[in-house]
């Protein structure tokens, strides 16, 4: 599916699963149990949308796209946040509602990106393919990738329970993309 301002692309959709925990030595509140949190991501299916997809994965693995916090929408404290990397939480609404159109996103993203020194090829080993459809001539129909980084978030006090993914986990897909699928990712 397109974004509004993206007709004509497909989109990248990013699901984050960060489970509840216990905050560490490295939070500000040590000890202090965290909320958890769920949310899907958008990113067009373009270019630059691409080169972002992974660079956002980079940033996941360094565990620079949440912090713990406060919440700027319900104003409850130790709550997982977006840390300074701004993702879309909504496909369309604009910008005051964290969705599409938004002319000068990309850039922004870039930018932010950019401000934390993340690469921009793709990190070695950083994405999974889970499962792929393709339509007859080789173009993704859908494909979904799982990243997952080196050290989890509070690994140490999280059980990881069988056939759950691992602490915090993203899994990223792409809707009707026009590209073909390289295996090779």
């Amino acid at each position: 599916e397109h974004l509004p301002g993206y007709e004509g692309y497909g989109s990248f959709r990013l699901s984050f699963r960060l489970p509840d925990g216990v905050q560490g030595d490295n939070h500000e509140s040590p000890g202090v149990p965290f909320k958890g949190k769920g949310l899907t991501c958008y990113i067009p299916n373009t270019e630059a949308g691409r080169a972002a997809v992974w660079r956002v994965c980079a940033g996941f693995a360094r565990r620079l796209l949440f912090k713990i916090g406060t919440s700027g929408t319900t104003g409850k404290q130790h709550r997982i946040v977006f840390a300074d990397i701004h993702l879309k939480t909504s496909r369309s609404g604009g910008p005051s509602a964290h969705g599409f159109p938004d002319n000068g996103y990309l850039d922004r993203l870039k930018e932010e990106l950019d401000s934390h020194h993340i690469p921009a090829a793709p990190p070695a080993k950083a994405l999974t393919l889970l499962s792929a459809t393709e339509y007859a001539d080789g173009r993704v129909q859908e494909a979904v990738w799982c990243c997952a980084p080196a050290i989890a978030p509070v690994a140490s006090q999280q059980p990881k329970a069988a056939g759950k993914r691992p602490v915090g986990a993203v899994t990223m897909g792409v809707l009707e993309s026009r590209q073909k699928l390289s295996r090779n990712q």
